[in-house]
């Protein structure tokens, strides 16, 4: 038997004795962190019609399920908190034709975060019935980050906001 082998035997003891008590995963105390918070909300307009707000509705709840704090060092080490509130337009076909930060967070890296969130979601085409008076309709959604407090994503959807 080499060494290699005895070693790797060793060391694939180790972990299962320290990673694995009763079949689940142990960390050390240090280890465990809080979830940050992310909670999203979008803003309507009291003119649209059931089918527009049906399909915000749509689009918000998709946002939620996406939604996620930013992870990485930078995150991690400062874990910011800030709402930011960013716009996107949708083609007719659901496509993303614009996106920008409408108002900052105060932090590039969650304004950054919002951003990613909108643009690399799928869109369902925009209803045939619904704002039958452009070729493309712009969504604002806010997303608020809260670094310090545990808790999954969650969100109050509501209609877009033009």
């Amino acid at each position: 038997m080499g060494r290699d082998s005895i070693s790797s035997k060793v060391l694939l003891g180790f972990i299962a004795i320290c990673c694995f008590a009763g079949g689940m995963p142990v960390r050390a105390a240090d280890d465990v962190q809080t979830l940050p918070k992310v909670t999203v909300t979008g803003t309507g307009n009291p003119g649209e019609t059931p089918v527009e707000t049906a399909y915000a509705g749509t689009i918000f709840q998709r946002l939620e399920k996406a939604s996620r704090y930013p992870t990485g060092r930078e995150a991690s080490e400062e874990r910011p908190s800030g709402t930011a509130k960013v716009w996107f337009e949708l083609q007719r076909n659901g496509k993303v034709a614009g996106h920008g930060v409408e108002q900052s967070s105060g932090s590039q890296l969650l304004d950054r975060m919002a951003l990613t969130l909108v643009t690399r979601q799928k869109y369902p085409a925009l209803p045939q019935d619904g704002w039958p008076d452009g070729a493309k309709h712009r969504f604002v959604v806010s997303y608020k980050f809260d670094g310090n407090a545990a808790g999954a994503a969650s969100s109050t959807p509501r209609a877009p906001k033009k």
